[in-house]
């Protein structure tokens, strides 16, 4: 999936709602064609389809890209959250003896952290540098 439809889904998804509108119009429209009262028809047709609201649920889904999805609502209640308190408050409220606007100590903390991520993430990507990729598309 592009990037680009994610940023489109809402538009993908009010298309996908007027389509399946239509297509529900046109089978209900054939089915008292073929001699069903309208209601009967309109039921017929919604059995038919299935869950509408389902279809496209799903297609949401399909143009989503779960990480930025939650990445984008994990960094907004970040947002509410220090916005409701002081950004100083909450960050020294978090450190001891610490100046909260202190930058040294601020970048020492984010070195530290990118550190251990990198070294803590090397040996899993060495191992999976050495599989062979035809080894296990066989094994599947």
């Amino acid at each position: 999936m592009g990037i680009s439809r994610f940023f489109r889904r809402r538009r993908w998804d009010e298309e996908r709602a007027r389509e399946i509108a239509a297509h529900l119009a046109h089978e209900i429209d054939d089915l008292t064609a073929r001699g069903l009262t309208r209601e009967q028809a309109r039921a017929a047709a919604h059995r038919k389809l299935g869950n509408a609201a389902r279809i496209r649920e799903e297609i949401y889904e399909f143009n989503s890209v779960r990480w930025l999805e939650t990445l984008r609502f994990d960094l907004r209640d970040a947002w509410r959250h220090l916005r409701r308190r002081r950004f100083a408050g909450v960050i020294q409220s978090q450190l001891y003896g610490v100046a909260a606007t202190d930058p040294r100590v601020l970048a020492a903390v984010a070195t530290t952290v990118l550190v251990a991520a990198v070294l803590a993430s090397l040996g899993p990507a060495r191992r999976a540098a050495r599989v062979d990729p035809a080894i296990v598309l066989r094994s599947e």
